[in-house]
């Protein structure tokens, strides 16, 4: 172990333009992409990227991406949110739609119950004929949603064939259905059936190996955002992506709020990351901070945001 942390902070070093701390932290995930670049993996290997508008945006993560796909192959789009539930959401790999009767949770000014699963926003609806849709590439898709008392039933269409019929009534909780068909493109929809509730996630589209790079970013997100998330829900949902990395990208709106202070953020960034490795105890956790931002006041030259130099610490990963 002690070896394998050596030549990982080798390889950045040599890589890396921008210093980074405990880069040994990623040898977890430097094996795993071993032992898929070699065919010892028998699904593929999952990156989970949580952040504000820079990765809801999908453009420097859809780079990432590409790269990773490149070279360990394409194992899918993964892990992307249901629907439509802002306006200008998007996923550069995949087409996804919804019709106009659903309400979208855990946007920031929304607040409510937590249960919005792995990308912190679900999507809802209380009458029939509403569906969400996504058009992708693969072999294995999955829905994600919540399980809750009178739930209704949802239809599932592949290339607009129905394929089966789900409930989602049941005890409070997270849910999935799970649907294999041939490689190729597909187009998955899920329209409710009748008169009662229907909460939705999202997708998983995926092949039988890899490389998935997911983009779970929310506009105006922060750290608090997350840690109103509800925690069994959260942990269900990243158990069963089984990531390789979690990825952490914020700071740039905590940088525009008064009253942080270094120790104030440490604890709260540190509780966030203790979720996580709770959750998913085998993924390696990369901490990146915020880009620069700048405010011009009254005409005079743009000025760095004072807390943007808030430093979160050495954190282990």
């Amino acid at each position: 172990r002690s070896e394998a942390r050596e030549g990982v902070e080798q390889k950045i070093a040599r890589g890396a333009a921008i210093p980074m701390a405990n880069p040994g932290g990623l040898a977890p995930f430097f094996e795993q992409l071993y032992k898929q670049q070699h065919g010892d993996l028998r699904s593929p290997l999952r990156v989970l990227h949580y952040g504000d508008s820079h990765v809801a945006a999908d453009e420097w993560t859809a780079d990432i991406r590409g790269h990773f796909k490149t070279v360990f192959g394409d194992g899918g789009s993964g892990y992307s949110l249901a629907g439509r539930p802002w306006k200008s959401y998007r996923r550069l790999d995949v087409i996804s739609g919804s019709t106009r009767g659903w309400h979208s949770d855990g946007l920031v000014g929304r607040p409510g119950d937590g249960a919005y699963g792995l990308g912190g926003v679900s999507m809802s609806a209380k009458a029939p004929r509403e569906s969400v849709y996504i058009v992708a590439d693969a072999r294995r898709f999955e829905l994600f949603y919540l399980r809750q008392p009178a739930g209704g039933n949802v239809r599932i269409y592949d290339n607009g064939v129905p394929v089966e019929t789900i409930s989602t009534a049941g005890e409070l909780g997270p849910g999935y259905y799970r649907y294999e068909t041939e490689d190729g493109s597909h187009k998955l929809e899920a329209r409710t059936l009748d008169r009662a509730p229907v909460r939705l996630f999202g997708w998983v589209t995926e092949r039988d190996a890899g490389m998935t790079y997911e983009a779970l970013g929310i506009n105006g997100a922060d750290v608090p955002l997350l840690l109103k998330w509800n925690a069994d829900v959260l942990r269900s949902n990243l158990q069963r992506r089984d990531p390789a990395l979690i990825v952490l990208a914020y700071g740039t709106n905590e940088a525009g709020q008064k009253g942080w202070t270094l120790e104030k953020y440490r604890s709260a960034f540190a509780g966030l990351i203790r979720r996580f490795r709770e959750a998913s105890p085998g993924a390696a956790i990369l901490v990146i901070g915020p880009p620069d931002r700048a405010v011009r006041v009254r005409g005079k030259d743009w000025t760095p945001l004072e807390n943007l130099d808030l430093k979160i610490g050495r954190t282990h990963v």
